[in-house]
């Protein structure tokens, strides 16, 4: 469980991140 806490603790903003630059890349293509 503690494992799976720091997981998900580092794993959210690093997915928070790939959103964001996804939405940074549309922009710059449009």
């Amino acid at each position: 469980a503690p494992a799976s806490n720091i997981a998900g603790a580092i794993g959210a903003p690093a997915s928070n991140i790939a959103s964001i630059l996804s939405t940074i890349e549309d922009k710059a293509a449009a």
